[in-house]
């Protein structure tokens, strides 16, 4: 499959094929479900109740909105679903590479919030702490955006050989846990790079590893 995972309130997962189909299991490995019979599609999300979900299809170049069952409702031409991108329950969609955007499904309008200096690398992830704050990575910091009061605020300064990228949220606990990507100098030719797996809590100050045998 291509890209993350989307995990519903409804216990779905919703994920694309390597096939470029849609597809949704239940997270214990039963009831596969094909939900998007058609080819280029790409990056799927569910919305925050489980109750509709949304595809880039590059075919047409639109994010194809569907209810849960994969009834095709409308497109959305303003938007362009990226690996990050996470529909809150505001009924707004965060997406972008170098600018954080946020598409708003009731009007059907695109904002864009911030967007990264020239030559620093792409978005590494983002995600809706809340109905108004959007935690986000790229290479070099996290920050906290609220986009009530257009404001934006560094939670932990990075650096490239220390990266925190695609993030997921734990609602229930209120931690968020994070991929990391650290590299070492090993000589003139040679670097060494380590993925973990660690959880930060939502101001990310304590951090803890995952330890995979």
């Amino acid at each position: 499959f291509w890209n993350k995972i989307s995990w519903s309130s409804k216990n779905w997962l919703i994920m694309g094929g390597a096939d470029q189909k849609i597809y949704k299991i239940k997270p214990n490995g039963d009831s596969l479900m094909l939900l998007v019979n058609t080819l280029n599609n790409f990056n799927p999300i569910w919305n925050d109740s489980g109750t509709q979900f949304c595809v880039q299809n590059n075919t047409i170049n639109k994010v194809v909105r569907y209810d849960s069952e994969g009834s095709p409702i409308d497109t959305m031409q303003q938007l362009a679903n990226q690996p990050f991108s996470d529909w809150g329950a505001n009924n707004k969609i965060t997406w972008g590479l170098y600018t954080l955007n946020v598409y708003d499904i009731n009007t059907n309008s695109n904002v864009n919030l911030y967007t990264l200096p020239p030559s620093k690398g792409v978005f590494l992830g983002y995600f809706w702490l809340n109905s108004n704050e959007i935690i986000w990575s790229y290479s070099y910091a996290i920050y906290k955006t609220n986009i009530s009061t257009n404001s934006t605020t560094l939670l932990k300064q990075t650096c490239n050989s220390a990266i925190y990228s695609y993030p997921t949220y734990d609602k229930i606990n209120n931690i968020i846990i994070w991929r990391k990507q650290e590299e070492t100098l090993i000589d003139a030719y040679n670097v060494k790079s380590i993925s973990k797996i660690v959880i930060t809590d939502i101001d990310c100050k304590t951090e803890t590893e995952i330890i995979i045998n």
